[in-house]
Parts: structure tokens; C-alpha cells; sequence
């Protein structure tokens, strides 16, 4: 997908194209986050302690985070029948996630079955 940034006298706008090149171990993804947000509510401008407070409950978060792993494991069974012209399809899935910080552990365990008939 490519964007058409706007042209400006005072910014060098190329530069914002490059922004999130690298994100490692920075926070600029929740400043910018806020910037957004601030666009989309209609304001156009915002003080530096505005948009650092903005993100701070996020960046907590972030900090906070210490694990987050994922199980996801669905296996699926076909049966074609009649020459191939009826055909049978099971998956039954499993997703387990466990989130663990500082001072939280979450689990989530999602489980089921999918299955349709064609003919």
C-alpha cells in the first residue's frame, strides 16, 4: 500500500515516512497513537506533556509486560464422497493464550469446532 504524504515548506515530511522503520524497545507507537487521537477529536495542537501523559497508561502496560505466549492448534478433516461431489469438512481448534507482567497472569483458553457440508 503506498500514501501520498502531504508537502510542506516547514517539515520535512519524507522524514515521517520513515518513522516506524525501526520500533524496537521505543515508545513512539503510543505517542503517535495519542497524536492520532488528538487529530481525530479535532485538535490541532498538542504540548509535549500532553501527548508523554497520553501514553503513559500504555506504556505502563508496556513495561508491565513480561511473557506473552500463544498456543494455536487446529487440525482439519476432509471427506470427499460421490466422486468427489459431496464433501465433508471438520476442524475443531484450540487457541491458549497466557499473558504474564510484573504484577498480573492472565490466561485465555478459546475451543470449538468448524464444519461444513459441500456439494
Amino acid at each position: 500500500m503506498n500514501f501520498i504524504l502531504p508537502e510542506s515548506d516547514d517539515l520535512k515530511i519524507e522524514y515521517f515516512g520513515h518513522l516506524f522503520d525501526n520500533t524496537s524497545e521505543c515508545y513512539k507507537l503510543f505517542w503517535f497513537q495519542v497524536i492520532v487521537e488528538k487529530i481525530l477529536a479535532g485538535q490541532t495542537e498538542a504540548s509535549y506533556e500532553e501527548i508523554i501523559d497520553g501514553a503513559a497508561y500504555a506504556i505502563r502496560t508496556y513495561d508491565n509486560q513480561r511473557g506473552f505466549h500463544k498456543l494455536n492448534v487446529s487440525p482439519s478433516l476432509q471427506v470427499k464422497l460421490l466422486d468427489n461431489k459431496l464433501m465433508f469438512n471438520v476442524t475443531p481448534f484450540v487457541k491458549y493464550m497466557v499473558s504474564q507482567g510484573n504484577t498480573y497472569n492472565h490466561e485465555h483458553i478459546n475451543y470449538g469446532v468448524r464444519g461444513g457440508i459441500f456439494y
